[in-house]
């Protein structure tokens, strides 16, 4: 800690500064002239205060060979902030692992580079920062690579591709998971993991048969782990695929063995989640009472501000009505829908609705009003590069009469916007 000691007066006199004044208003000047002279010992929060105040970082006072206890410090690091995170501190939080990164940054072991990175990435993440997330990742990756660690490699993998599924990057988040998934033997339980991941991801997409693969091979790992948990969560993105793909009676069953097996965990919280997709599942195969059921849910996620729930039941309700030919109904659930998706950022989910949207609105005979929302989806679907999701609304709308030909001539017209409007 001497050596600690005499860089900050070596930076304080630098700068000019005297004891008292680089202590001021949060120490006092005894106590920055016991740490320059090494009778104390500061924590690294302290430090990170005096680093911050002589305009440079934590490392750079934590010369290589002062640290000897590199990892204890850091892992002091990350518990702090995982404990910030459970109590809401989020900011906080993600400042500490900030911290943490570079000081991991300047060791010469790349895994603990690497895992600086890595839970950077994953804290940047959390708090909606996906496009720096990803540049951290890509520097875990390659200490990780460095390193030859395959499973923290796998792990990296495996986060990437989360944020690129959160990005609407569907290729990309694909190619990670699959590497992720070859790294992780089938005995490690980050394989199922993975294989959950892949298959929410096909989902999003469209491909429901191969997402259910996924899934089913999911729960067969999970089930030999003996992990219920995850195998729960896995029997519930099996029973969305199910939904999906018309066959919500059988996505009951696999919802009551996953709450079951939640309930028995404690997990009341992802209790929740089986319950959306039970109220889907009776909504389409239209349960007595079924209707009754999603208003008063969708009610409650309302009410409890759970945007993205809401969203999903909007969507459902719109389809419902779709079928049923209440066009006008559609086309408000849909507007619904929309508002909670923008409010979220969920652009999927957004340009998905303004689709149904447009297809509403142009049933009903609102050309002008629906070519708008079409337009929209549009932009919004190449944007995330989901152009061909949209194939099955052009098709539908081109065969409406009243609509085709305005719609056609305005949708050719229309040039494309990007992001920034241009």
């Amino acid at each position: 800690m001497t050596t600690i000691g005499m860089r900050i007066r070596a930076l304080r006199q630098e700068a000019g500064w005297t004891q008292a004044e680089l202590g001021a208003p949060e120490f006092s000047k005894a106590y920055i002239s016991q740490i320059e002279s090494g009778r104390i010992t500061p924590s690294l929060a302290t430090l990170s205060v005096i680093a911050s105040k002589l305009g440079t970082s934590l490392e750079r006072l934590l010369p290589q060979e002062d640290q000897g206890h590199r990892e204890q410090d850091l892992e002091r690091l990350w518990r702090a902030a995982e404990r910030l995170q459970e109590h809401g501190e989020h900011a906080t939080a993600v400042d500490l692992v900030e911290q943490a990164a570079r000081l991991s940054a300047a060791s010469q072991d790349p895994k603990l580079r690497g895992e600086g990175h890595l839970r950077y990435a994953m804290a940047l993440w959390e708090s909606g920062h996906a496009p720096q997330a990803l540049d951290e990742c890509e520097e875990a990756i390659e200490a990780f690579g460095g390193a030859g660690d395959s499973q923290y490699l796998g792990r990296a993998y495996n986060l990437a591709g989360l944020i690129y599924r959160d990005l609407g990057e569907w290729a990309a988040a694909r190619r990670y998971f699959l590497r992720a998934l070859r790294l992780f033997p089938r005995r490690v339980v980050w394989h199922s993991r993975v294989l959950l991941n892949l298959s929410i991801l096909l989902a999003r997409v469209g491909s429901f048969k191969e997402a259910a693969e996924y899934s089913r091979r999911a729960i067969e790992l999970t089930h030999s782990y003996g992990d219920g948990e995850q195998e729960a969560k896995s029997r519930i993105a099996l029973s969305y695929t199910l939904i999906e793909t018309g066959d919500p009676r059988r996505a009951l069953q696999e919802l009551d063995t996953a709450d079951r097996l939640l309930r028995a965990a404690g997990k009341e919280s992802l209790v929740r989640l089986c319950r959306h997709n039970r109220v889907i599942a009776a909504h389409r195969l239209g349960l007595e009472g079924a209707d009754e059921d999603l208003r008063a849910w969708l009610a409650e996620v309302e009410a409890a501000g759970d945007r993205l729930v809401a969203t999903a039941l909007y969507e459902d309700l719109c389809r419902q009505s779709l079928r049923e030919g209440r066009f006008r109904e559609a086309a408000d659930y849909a507007a619904r829908g929309i508002a909670h998706a923008q409010a979220e950022h969920a652009r999927q989910n957004e340009a998905t609705l303004q689709a149904l949207q447009a297809e509403a609105l142009l049933r009903d005979g609102d050309v002008p009003a629906g070519t708008v929302a079409f337009i929209q989806a549009r932009d919004l679907h190449v944007l995330l590069r989901r152009g061909s999701a949209l194939e099955p609304f052009i098709r539908t709308i081109s065969a409406l009469p009243a609509a085709k030909e305005d719609f056609l001539r305005t949708l050719l017209e229309t040039p494309l916007r990007d992001d920034n409007g241009g």
